[in-house]
């Protein structure tokens, strides 16, 4: 095309205006000055692109570019370059006469200089905000390289407890913020999950302690490397409109978008993580005595037809032991074991002691196994963990242009467990994309498919087909690993059952994970469609469908001869779960001069939830090995279950800003419940909330304390009642000869149902010190949540035995303390830290009418878990051992009712030397913390990026199984130590052995209340030390019943996460290959438990993740992992 400008000649008139326009712009010019720089992040240490660079007070200014270069051209009097990137801290760089200035970001750890996103994904600035969201950065989130997302958020967000089931390849994440709001352990307490707008399942299978599965948490699908960022709405304040699903706060997850300010067209990035992963905690075995009892073993066939074969305890003879002249009768027989099944078996002296064991050669025609060596195997249980590891490949296209923008990523996750043949593959394919069809309407979307596969996973809990169950509490110590694992597949020759240590109680655990296995399969699709559509600059309709769907498949088998189903058994269920949500909502945004600014939305919301359960399951396989309806012997169990719900809702939000320093916000949500009776389904959920800067009204500015803001709110929200509690439904039972059988509940209908309804106040104080190199964020809340939902026993009169009904409160109510700071602060070098505190106390304000307590959980071996009125929630109840002063606490004020003893002071023993058990249960402890937290410290160097999280807990305590039955049957390590005679226990006690505790004489008389004694028994009226020593074998037997003695505080410190890196960048050789960057960085993920109080177990494990805390049965034992990442930017 032909340029007329170009060709126009200028006019004499014109050139005496060009003449003047060079000659005043020329001084102009000569006072600016060229400042380039590169600007990377301090944590991974790459470029970072889209960065504003800022001249302060003027519009001069810039973005880096893809390499994080800028060129800025500025006047000579600039002092001050203000760089400024969402999601990192805003960074305010001196001039000082340079001409070069490279600056290292860090990431904005509580998102407190910029926008952090709020109720449905509105985005606000933090300032402004009258109530408490904290949010974590998704860099973060994929950097810990922890497959479930939840665990990530572990020690980096205030008033938020993460707790992990066990180190299983699926083990679910429990998550709960600030304390409980449900009182029964049967509620769900986690918070509400929000993708991209949209509310998807956080579901889990809640193992027992008798077994069961955990498949995992349902958001642990979430592929980390697709996470722009998470916010946390810790309360009602935050979350109110959210209504009735707002009742345990909100996470909102913000997936990649592909958007990138300052930076066109279409960038490819590919990560690789692997990560190996071993036990972090395994119980210490003692290795000096094996299995059998009193001393005395000899194996026949491991069914109690030999000497002590069939028990599964270690208190039999000692290991690796040099028989001794004086140990031999004549004829060589010993003189202190009976091994008469066998005949005469001759030992030699001067040689390892020789025992019939399970693996010892077999004479068929004798039937006698050969005596074989009796030796240690120190670590036989450590041996059966495999080095699992954690695999995952990441690549994404992303590309951003003036009107939309796209990202494309594909993620693939392999998981190979520490338990033998244990796995997870998960596939992830995620498509976010947005186009601005013109300058007034938008659209955009997401859609997540995700696939993810186990072909074993193990059960939990206190059961053969849980291998744990098997080695880590009940154990031959004499028993070789390796010889399990080679002979599992063949058949013992007396028993006919797989080769194993014993037949009576436990199969051998490489049959059971190889054997007993239970699979997964489950598909799900997560999108959303919106649109977003300006009438003006001041008012817009936004609109958003959205879904999330899954189907899932499970498939759990058990083998012919399995130790409690010899016949094998086969189960499959499916499941499908669909949830469609559609929210649209107007929104006027608006500032009136500069001293009011108006901002309000009014919106619908519409949620369907539909759910169909369809299970078969069958016993008695005819055919070994081939799980099919058709292989059973009796006919097929079968079950189906549908549910379906609707929430309608109306919201609205009025946010008023005065001045920048005066923010007050409006918020009012109804909600109308199809679980709900209809003639009263309608419920209200408002909040107000207030900000006040106190720093921008004060007459000046200080350097000191240059940000200072007050804030308080009051909320309402609640919790959706469950489906189908307005009537009875029918169940179906066991078959009767062959014969399907429905039952109606047992359960009598509340007609007059109401929902769980929470008020919530919250007040806080923010402050920056030192141009906010130091701040402070402190928070106290208080929430009350009435018309609990629960079961009350009733008479069988009524033709029920429980009564739905609404009743009790629970409050809850405590401290957040966030601390943040950057000690160091140059050109090459930077160091931020940031710490949370916090403590909550759960309280039951009351119950129903007269009851005196709720038991919320109980089965494990005397073990509960109480709710009682004026009580913290979480009381773990079981029998104590008697101490020498007592507290006798009654129900009543007349003292007529007995509720239990508090003992304290030295324990009381008999003067067989053995502790006394309580008569009844007592109080042992809250299974909650009394406080918990983390410091998070970030580091940078030129391209040299580190970081480490400690996370901590205190109080709380936590009964163990594991040691409870360990001590019962002698395999730990304390069953065969030295007393204090320097002696073993295990010896005689006339032999200088046994075991002597602290303690007084005594025991309790027909009244229950202590009376002290002397050695021999006899009343003093006083307490008198304990001198007597017991056989060690009898001391730990008499553990039974005695829950007291394997409780402990659950207070620990850990080293959650350590990562050191390096970026490559500016290399030529990999810009010729279109390579930008190369991070690549060592990782290591619960490194370290520095301190804790629970012997050999992780004080955080439990009955996997749901509400039954403070109970540790037989968990898969935690890991350690370590590995690398390595992320390149093309």
């Amino acid at each position: 095309m032909h340029n007329h400008l170009s060709s126009r000649r200028l006019r004499p008139g014109s050139w005496i205006l060009t003449i003047l326009f060079l000659a005043f712009i020329q001084p102009v010019l000569s006072q600016q000055r060229m400042i380039t720089g590169v600007v990377t992040h301090s944590v991974t240490g790459e470029p970072l692109s889209g960065v504003s660079v800022d001249v302060t007070g003027t519009t001069v200014g810039t973005v880096t570019d893809e390499t994080g270069r800028y060129i800025l051209y500025v006047p000579e009097d600039t002092r001050i370059l203000l760089f400024k990137l969402p999601g990192m801290q805003i960074l305010e760089e001196p001039m000082d006469d340079r001409g070069i200035i490279d600056v290292v970001m860090g990431p904005d750890i509580l998102g407190k200089d910029n926008e952090i996103v709020t109720a449905f994904g509105r985005i606000k600035k933090k300032k402004t905000l009258g109530y408490a969201i904290q949010d974590v950065f998704g860099e973060i989130i994929s950097q810990s390289n922890e497959p479930n997302v939840v665990n990530a958020l572990q020690g980096r967000v205030a008033g938020v407890q993460v707790t992990n089931a066990d180190g299983g390849v699926a083990s679910g994440a429990r998550i709960i913020i600030r304390g409980l709001s449900s009182l029964t352990v049967e509620s769900d307490n986690q918070p509400l999950f929000i993708v991209d707008g949209v509310p998807v399942s956080n579901e889990y299978s809640q193992p027992d302690q008798w077994g069961g599965m955990d498949y995992g948490n349902a958001i642990m699908d979430l592929n980390p490397a697709d996470i722009e960022n998470i916010s946390v709405l810790k309360s009602a304040n935050a979350a109110a409109l959210y209504g009735s699903r707002a009742l345990n706060g909100v996470v909102l997850v913000t997936t990649k978008t592909g958007k990138s300010p300052g930076q066109r067209g279409v960038g490819v990035t590919f990560e690789s993580g692997w990560l190996w992963d071993r036990p972090l905690v395994i119980p210490a075995f003692q290795d000096k005595y094996g299995q059998g009892m009193v001393g005395q073993f000899a194996y026949v066939a491991g069914d109690y037809s030999g000497l002590n074969d069939g028990v599964d305890e270690s208190w039999g003879p000692p290991l690796d032991y040099i028989v001794k002249g004086q140990d031999l009768l004549p004829g060589g027989k010993l003189s202190w074991t009976d091994t008469w099944w066998y005949g005469d078996i001759h030992q030699t002296a001067g040689k390892l002691l020789a025992l019939p064991q399970w693996d010892s050669p077999y004479n068929p025609e004798t039937g006698v196994r050969t005596p074989t060596p009796w030796v240690s195997h120190p670590d036989n249980v450590k041996n059966f963990f495999e080095t699992g590891h954690r695999i995952t490949q990441n690549l994404a296209f992303q590309g951003s242009a003036d009107n939309g923008h796209f990202r494309l990523s594909y993620s693939n996750l392999d998981i190979k467990g520490t338990i033998p043949n244990t796995d997870l593959k998960k596939n992830t394919v995620s498509l976010n994309a947005g186009y601005n069809l013109s300058h007034r309407l938008k659209t955009g979307g997401s859609v997540i498919y995700i696939s993810n596969r186990s072909n074993n996973i193990v059960q939990s809990g206190y059961t053969d087909g849980n291998p744990i169950y098997s080695i880590g509490q009940w154990f031959g110590r004499q028993v070789n690993m390796q010889n399990l694992h080679d002979l599992a597949g063949q058949t013992d020759p007396v028993t006919g059952y797989p080769m194993n240590w014993n037949h009576s109680y436990h199969s051998n655990p490489y049959w059971v994970v190889h054997h007993n296995t239970n699979s997964r399969n489950r598909d799900r699709i997560i999108g959303n469609l919106n649109l977003d559509y300006m009438f003006t600059n001041w008012l817009s309709l936004k609109v958003i469908l959205g879904n999330d769907w899954y189907i899932e498949d499970r498939k759990e088998r058990t083998a012919h001869w399995t130790i409690g189903d010899r016949q094998g058994a086969f189960w499959a269920g499916s499941y499908r779960r669909n949830e469609l949500n559609a929210t649209g909502a107007f929104t006027f945004n608006k500032s009136f001069g500069s001293d009011i600014h108006i901002a309000a939305s009014l919106g619908g919301e519409l949620n369907k939830y539909d759910y169909q359960y369809h299970s078969t399951s069958i016993a008695d396989l005819i055919v070994p090995d081939l799980y099919a309806v058709s292989n059973a012997a009796v006919a097929a169990e079968t079950g189906l279950e549908e549910t379906h719900m609707e929430l309608q809702s109306v919201y609205g939000s009025l946010d008023l800003g005065f001045r920048n320093f005066l923010y007050l916000d409006l918020t009012g949500r109804n909600d109308w419940s199809s679980t709900l009776p209809a003639s009263d389904n309608s419920c209200f959920y408002p909040s107000v909330s207030l900000g006040f800067i106190l720093t921008e009204v004060l007459p000046f500015q200080s350097v000191v304390l240059p940000f200072m803001k007050f804030r308080a709110s009051y909320a309402e929200a609640g919790g959706l009642a469950s489906p189908y509690q307005l009537q009875g439904i029918y169940e179906r039972s066991e078959s009767f000869d062959g014969s399907p059988v429905v039952t109606y509940s047992d359960i009598r209908p509340l007609h007059k149902l109401k929902p769980r309804h929470k008020k919530s106040i919250e007040t806080g104080v923010e402050m920056k010190f030192m141009n906010n190199r130091l701040g402070m964020d402190a928070t106290w809340y208080k929430e009350n949540t009435i018309n609990q939902i629960v079961d009350i026993r009733v008479s069988g009169q009524t033709g029920f035995n429980y009564q739905s009904v609404n009743a009790g409160e629970l409050q809850s109510m405590g401290v957040e303390l966030i601390v943040y700071a950057t000690p160091v602060k140059t050109t090459y070098f930077s160091w931020g830290i940031m710490a949370s505190w916090s403590c909550n106390e759960n309280l039951v304000v009351e119950l129903y009418e007269d009851m005196q307590y709720f038991n919320l959980y109980s089965g494990t071996w005397q073990a509960q878990i109480h709710a009682r009125p004026g009580e913290e929630y979480g009381i773990l109840w079981g029998y104590g051992i008697v101490r020498e002063n007592q507290e006798k606490v009654y129900y009543d004020e007349d003292k007529t009712q007995l509720s239990h003893i508090l003992y304290s002071g030295r324990p009381v023993i008999t003067t067989e030397g053995l502790y006394i058990q309580s008569e009844n249960r007592t109080d042992l402890g809250n299974v909650y913390p009394d406080w918990f937290g983390g410091v998070s410290n970030v580091f940078s160097f030129r391209n040299i990026n580190a970081s480490f999280l400690i996370d901590f807990r205190k109080g709380g305590v936590i009964y163990s199984v594991t040691d409870w039955f360990g001590h019962y049957s002698g395999v730990l390590e304390a069953t065969a130590a030295v007393n204090d005679r320097g002696v073993n226990i295990r010896e005689s006690v006339d032999d200088e052995g046994g075991i002597k505790v602290e303690g007084v004489y005594g025991y309790l008389d027909a009244s229950g209340d202590v009376k002290f004694t002397d050695a021999n028994g006899i009343d003093t009226g006083y307490p008198v030390d304990n001198q007597t020593y017991a056989r060690a074998e009898q001391f730990y037997h008499d553990y039974w019943g005695k829950t007291e003695l394997s409780v402990f505080n659950a207070s620990f410190i850990k080293l959650r996460e350590l990562s050191v890196g390096y970026t490559f960048s500016n290399i030529p050789i990999l810009q010729r290959a279109g390579i930008r960057d190369i991070n690549l960085s060592l990782l290591g993920r619960n490194l370290w438990i520095i301190y804790k109080n629970t012997p050999d177990i992780d004080p955080e494990m439990g009955i996997g993740a749901g509400n039954y805390v403070g109970i540790e049965t037989n968990v898969i034992p935690s890991v350690r992992s370590m590995g690398f990442n390595v992320k390149v930017n093309f």
